[in-house]
């Protein structure tokens, strides 16, 4: 393997660059970028660049960026501090063409190809349809859980349900369920090359072969069931991507491998140790061997630590035999050079230190010269110090729990004695600073933010920052675990059940019991004798319910939290901060999914309830950093890779977390991922498995080591199970473990660990695990300036908010405007009470049927209603929570809606396809200052000037209607959903879904009972507010738009009762002046249509609009 040469190093063909931690691999990657721009003449479009994370992508545009932007300036000034720049400089003939080039690659970056591997899948497929085969409108989806489980139920339905007693019984004792075999079978799923042992057994009388065909038998299932159901959903996953571009790229003739070599003229791979074998097919086929475009591999098989993510160190191992230019990079610019030397000794110090031949160690040299060091007392002490913890009891391993108990502290006690130094002037960071020509050290003291705790799991996380908690340590958790495996997400559970429920006792004893509410032991006992004090905490949560029920579930809790002085009671507690983030992030978060989801109160306990629950945890619900102040860094080594800190301890690096996974999961002499669930060399195949977990543990080491800068910190000692650990392999290589426990004696120990020490000149220091002591870390005082408080002298409008029929009809100032599900209405029978309900009357009432309701007219295609009700009818009433046995009136009432004539042109809505309707229609436009005097001042003008003998009849009593209205001025925004505007015959309409009750047969919806109805709940009012903002709309999209030949009317179907006759449908055409007069008090001036001059002359022309007289309005 060569050293690489950035300056030299030929551009072409396939090259491997294997860069150890700290050797610049980012700086190697931007280098290479520029001398395909400068040297190549590439345009940025042209150079691809894939890596495998977005904050990876976001990081990579950046270097790049800024790295041509530097060159740009180097060449204009004609000299640079930059080696590179510098040397390319000298090799340049013409200066000028290079800035020229330079220029055009800095104004044209945000053309630069520079993608996730997922997102170049996507791209690929998106921009090649014909080549690859690829559908346009297939849906990308994040999480196919929903499938995979509906597919695992399934598979158990089949085959377990009706099986013998005893089997189930046995699946059950081997914990065999439809979540178990989802874990197992995932696990190999979305590798197409992977295989699983062994065969299903062909007879199974005996109750474990029965449960071998039935774990095997899964496997097979879901390969096969899994893309049945996304193509009948029309979706796909990211591993869908990777799949569908290897399958188009390697299939026989297939020209888009050429295609994409002309469009990509060059190519560099980051982070090229985490690929797996589709990933290396698809460059591969794009780049085969012998293809001279220049293919660049950038990676480091040592840092191989995302297995349980889908990479493959094995197929890195065979792209690598594949490559003939190899190269490494050798110059560590992170840590200083003792820390170095430490490494080095340490992975050096035994022949195979990655356990496979094919990952070498290389040693790596210091870069040049130092930027920055640390002193301790004014002296350079050893970077690495080994601390040595001794048994308790001579021949018994450490145990486990009494190293959880000790390590946090102990590490804890010396940060603190760190810290203290630091804030004496006895431990400093010192950093090269330029000032002109010159150079010089300037000094600071180590803080918290210098140090970093490095952990395997998040619960090691924890005990570390309750340990520095106690000494008053500041600390921040990296990603340490989800915000609904937190304690918070929970308390904030029971709290919501009280809030929605505050009749029911119990569920308030038990909100009342958490730390949220803050009401002890001894004081709840207190309450339950003293009813005074009960109805006031029942009137309490009574007003949370009443909040919640007219506001939203954020107002209610910032209300409560308020109320109940939460804030400070928790940043008064040990570990507080991180107790409100987590507060306030869940609190957001069901915001989030209240809106986007539309729940209501039962609706957002049940989401909080299955986030809860849910196995998996989903990655974007990780808790959030809890303060961004100068802290300690708890992190996982996962997600310490690529980062760096001054100074590190790693305390849990002899734990393994193998897991306890079913089966053995390997790879056999071909390199191909095999699972064994049963076969008769499951033993054999388990060691192999721990083979590959041993050297993942290995190469997660090396990650953990080489993240510190200028100190790390090692614990080693004889803990309980550290024989089978990446710690014991490295440091003691002619020692086998005995049954996973240590055997060498302390002494032992200390004499190998002593060895090391002096063979690193001086780098390595052992020293007895030092005691835990409870002395504290103060921060240093620094003086702030006094501040003084700005007088505030403007105005704030508290009129100022968004609006909507809901918040100017019922008098709820602040009620959230969600799409109009009859919730509000209230269920009034006015038919006999001696007629017995039957079909579509005996139907539910409420929110839960209207919400059902309009999902059959969202979903159906009317014109297609005769092959598509049934089944739609049918899976949503299951999605719903109904009985099948709804489905016969359902579907009859649907074919009743669809077939009644509309209006005097007797329209159908099964004349309406679904080119010519819009659903769901949401409007959103500005409003001037609204009062209800000023409406029914607008409406009494117009009913003064218009009567019935002029042609103006309204079905409804307007001026009563608005004689009712009483609510606060208001300016602001208007929202609003109309169900559905359809076009027929040039004219387009309003319908309105209807699930109100108003009796049980079909003349209880007669003419007479819907006028009661549609004015007791300010119907009019809705379908007006909907009428001005359809007229505005249709007003800026139909060339020559009139409201009396384009506008067709308003039709509300009152469901339930339609039948064909007229009954349950209320029909209304707003005349054109009153919508005017309407539009006139509701939209400020600059949205006020303009009136087309009366006459014959000006019939029809309207004077063009400017941009800012325009509608502001969103329309989905």
């Amino acid at each position: 393997m060569k050293r690489f040469d950035l300056l030299h190093t030929p551009l072409s063909g396939r090259n491997l660059i294997e860069a150890s931690a700290g050797t610049g691999k980012t700086f190697t990657i931007a280098g290479v970028y520029l001398r395909l721009v400068l040297e190549e003449e590439l345009d940025v479009s042209r150079i691809l660049v894939v890596t495998f994370t977005e904050a990876a992508t976001k990081e990579l545009k950046e270097r790049v960026r800024k790295k041509l932007k530097e060159a740009e300036s180097g060449f204009e000034a004609g000299a640079s501090e930059d080696f590179l720049i510098a040397g390319l400089l000298q090799s340049s003939s013409d200066h000028h063409k290079a800035r020229r080039l330079l220029a055009s690659a800095v104004r044209s970056f945000d053309e630069a190809a520079i993608f996730t591997i997922h997102g170049f899948c996507q791209r690929m497929l998106q921009d090649n349809p014909f080549e690859s085969g690829s559908l346009c409108d297939t849906e990308l989806v994040t999480d196919q859980g929903k499938i995979l489980t509906e597919i695992a139920q399934d598979y158990w339905r089949i085959n377990c349900y009706g099986a013998p007693v005893e089997r189930i019984a046995a699946a059950d004792a081997a914990r065999v369920s439809p979540e178990s075999l989802l874990k197992l079978a995932q696990r190999v799923c979305s590798d197409p090359n992977a295989t699983v042992i062994p065969d299903p057994p062909a007879e199974t009388s005996e109750v474990e072969d029965w449960l071998l065909a039935l774990k095997r038998g899964f496997c097979d299932y879901l390969r096969a069931e899994l893309p049945k159901r996304k193509r009948l959903r029309n979706v796909r996953s990211f591993d869908d991507l990777l799949g569908d571009l290897r399958a188009a790229l390697t299939r026989t003739g297939s020209t888009l491998p050429r295609l994409i070599r002309e469009r990509y003229q060059a190519a560099l791979i980051d982070e090229f140790q985490d690929t797996d074998p589709i990933q290396f097919a698809i460059f591969d086929a794009i780049y085969p061997v012998g293809c001279e475009i220049p293919f660049f591999l950038i990676g480091d098989p040592k840092q191989a630590i995302y297995s349980f993510r889908g990479a493959d160190i094995f197929a890195y191992m065979g792209a690598a035999e594949a490559t003939e230019e190899r190269h490494t990079l050798l110059q560590n610019f992170r840590s200083e050079p003792g820390l170095i030397e430490a490494v080095n000794t340490l992975f050096a110090s035994r022949d195979l230190p990655f356990l496979y031949p094919q990952i070498g160690f290389n040693k790596v040299e210091a870069a040049p010269k130092e930027a920055s060091r640390l002193t301790e007392a004014g002296e350079r002490k050893a970077p690495l110090k080994f601390w040595l913890a001794p048994r308790k009891d001579a021949g018994k391993p450490i145990n486990k729990g009494d190293a959880w108990d000790q390590l946090p502290e102990t590490v804890a006690s010396e940060i603190a004695r760190l810290l203290r130094g630091g804030a004496a002037g006895k431990l400093a960071i010192e950093e090269l600073k330029k000032e002109g020509e010159d150079e010089r050290w300037a000094q600071r003291a180590v803080q918290p933010r210098d140090i970093a705790v490095l952990v395997r799991a998040n619960r090691q996380a924890k005990l570390m920052q309750r340990a520095l908690t106690r000494r008053g340590i500041p600390s921040v958790l990296c990603s340490a675990g989800n915000l609904f495996e937190s304690d918070e997400a929970a308390e904030l559970l029971r709290l919501l059940s009280a809030v929605a429920q505050p009749g029911h006792e119990s569920l308030l004893r038990g909100a009342l019991a958490t730390d949220l509410v803050g009401v002890s032991g001894a004081e709840l006992a207190l309450l339950m004798d003293d009813e005074k004090g009960w109805e006031e905490i029942l009137e309490e949560f009574r007003g949370y319910h009443d909040t919640w029920n007219t506001g939203s579930c954020m107002s209610m809790a910032l209300q409560f939290m308020e109320k109940r002085k939460v804030r400070e009671r928790l940043l008064a507690e040990p570990m507080g901060e991180r107790r409100l983030t987590n507060l306030l992030h869940a609190i957001e978060t069901i915001h989030q999914a209240q809106v986007k989801e539309r729940l209501g109160m039962e609706g957002v306990i049940a989401w909080l309830a299955c986030r809860i629950t849910e196995e998996p945890k989903k990655e974007e619900y990780e808790i959030r950093l809890e303060t961004d102040e100068a802290a300690v860094q708890l992190v996982t080594i996962h997600k310490s890779k690529g980062l760096e800190y001054p100074i590190v301890f790693l305390p849990f690096c002899w734990a393994e977390f193998n897991g306890k996974d079913e089966g053995a999961l390997f790879h056999d002499e071909d390199r191909k991922v095999v699972l064994d669930i049963g076969s008769q060399e499951l033993e054999m195949n388990k060691a192999l498995a721990a083979q590959e977990a041993l050297a993942e543990s290995l190469r997660l080491l090396y990650v953990a080591l080489t993240r510190g800068k200028h100190r790390t910190y090692l614990i080693w000692g004889a803990f309980k199970d550290a024989g089978d650990s990446a710690l014991h392999y490295l440091l003691h290589p002619d020692q086998t473990a005995a049954k996973g426990q240590v055997t060498l004696k302390d002494c032992e120990i200390r004499e190998r660990l002593t060895s090391l020490a002096q063979s690193s000149s001086g780098a390595i220091e052992l020293l007895d695990m030092p005691p835990a002591d409870l002395e504290q870390y103060r921060a240093r005082d620094e003086r702030t300036p006094e501040l003084t408080p700005v007088l505030f002298t403007g105005t704030i409008t508290r009129d100022w908010r968004v609006a909507s029929f809901t918040s100017l009809s019922s008098r709820q100032h602040h009620t959230a405007e969600l799409p109009d599900r009859d919730e509000g209405s209230p269920v009034e029978e006015h038919s006999a009470r001696d007629v017995e309900p039957s079909g579509i009357f005996a139907f539910p009432k409420g929110a839960k049927a209207g919400i059902f309701l309009h999902k059959i007219f969202e979903e159906l295609d009317f014109t297609q209603a005769a092959a598509r009700l049934e089944p739609l009818v049918d899976d949503q009433l299951d999605k719903h929570g109904f009985s099948a046995d709804w489905s016969m009136a359902v579907r009859e009432m649907v074919r009743n809606v669809l077939q009644a004539p509309l209006g005097s042109e007797g329209i159908t809505l099964t004349q309406v396809g679904l080119e010519r309707r819009l659903t769901e229609l949401e409007f959103f436009f500005p409003l001037s200052l609204v009062t209800s005097d000023r409406l029914k001042e607008a409406a009494a003008r117009f009913m003064a000037r218009h009567d019935a003998a002029d042609g103006t009849n309204f079905p409804v009593d307007v001026a009563d209607l608005f004689s009712r209205l009483s609510f606060s001025p208001v300016k602001g925004m208007l929202l609003g959903f109309i169900d559905l505007v359809f076009e027929q015959g040039g004219r387009y309409y309003i319908v309105d879904w209807k699930s109100n009750h108003l009796g049980n047969a079909p003349q209880d919806y007669g003419q007479t009972a819907l006028k009661r109805a549609m004015e007791e709940n300010f119907y009019p009012l809705q379908y007006l507010l909907y009428t001005v903002a359809l007229d505005n709309y249709l007003r800026l999209r139909i060339p020559d738009y009139d409201y009396d030949r384009h506008f067709g009317g308003v039709f509300y179907l009152f469901l339930r009762g339609v039948d064909g006759t007229g009954n349950g449908v209320f029909t209304d055409r707003p005349p054109k002046e009153f919508i005017a007069e309407l539009a006139a008090v509701l939209l400020p001036p600059p949205t006020l249509p303009l009136r087309s001059p009366e006459g014959p002359e000006g019939a029809g022309k309207r004077p063009k609009r400017s941009a800012d007289q325009q509608l502001s309005l969103d329309l989905f």
